[in-house]
């Protein structure tokens, strides 16, 4: 299935875009969605990884790495921000 997932931030301005879409199987979960980032966009691979903090936000609210996607889903990265 396609997902559509809206970037912000450092996400946006490493990847060029402000969404990407990525190819991930039925059933897919958040963190296949954050793996298929990383592959669809190599300046992503680092940001889009759930280790380092990165999380989705689902329907606008944050998800779980194991909670599945459809396709009807509004899908954002939500990247590791920092600052004062």
């Amino acid at each position: 299935m396609q997902v559509k997932v809206l970037l912000f931030g450092p996400a946006a301005a490493a990847a060029g875009c402000d969404s990407l879409t990525v190819s991930v199987g039925e059933g897919a979960t958040c963190r296949d969605v954050l793996a298929a980032l990383g592959r669809a966009n190599a300046p992503l691979e680092a940001i889009a990884d759930a280790a380092k903090g990165a999380r989705l936000a689902v329907n606008h609210a944050f998800a779980e790495a194991t909670q599945p996607i459809q396709p009807t889903d509004e899908v954002a990265l939500i990247s590791m921000v920092s600052g004062g």
